[in-house]
């Protein structure tokens, strides 16, 4: 920008015609915009972060509450993914919700662990994840042994 600068100013500076110097002038302007423009309407290359995400240690159901999913950007994180897989999802995914889910369902009982990732509106997507596990046991257990008799009832 500076170089370009000095150059129309030393064309000033020189006993260029009026026409001239316009037409210098709009190129200079022109060109200053485009760099603005170009400053301004960056691509955004840097993905999103995901920095928190919590769920239960235990839990006896195969729906999991989600408690916290947060992440940030430098522009905006438009989409969030929960999943048992710990590869980077594609940005394209039919899985992709725009707010972070509150629940998680899992298929099957067990230690699981969850992978949590963040993409952004130029399907930029958080380059690690956060991880969370969790115990899950539907079983019911039923105490089926029938109290002692007290002994020490006596007649009255």
């Amino acid at each position: 920008m500076f170089v370009i600068y000095n150059k129309v100013s030393k064309i000033f500076q020189k006993n260029v015609e009026k026409k001239q110097r316009i037409k210098i002038a709009v190129v200079f302007l022109t060109l200053a915009s485009f760099f603005v423009a170009g400053v301004l309407k960056a691509d955004d290359e840097i993905a999103p972060i995901v920095t928190v995400f919590v769920i239960p240690a235990n839990s006896t159901s195969l729906v999991v509450p989600i408690y916290n999913l947060e992440a940030s950007d430098d522009v905006a994180v438009t989409g969030f993914f929960v999943s048992e897989d710990s590869y980077q999802p594609d940005p394209s995914d039919g899985a992709w919700i725009p707010e972070a889910p509150s629940t998680y369902v899992f298929a099957s009982e067990g230690t699981k662990t969850l992978y949590a990732w963040a993409k952004d509106s130029a399907n930029n997507v958080s380059l690690v994840s956060l991880s969370a596990s969790v115990n899950i046991s539907t079983a019911v257990s039923f105490d089926a042994t029938p109290p002692a008799a007290p002994s020490n009832l006596g007649v009255l």
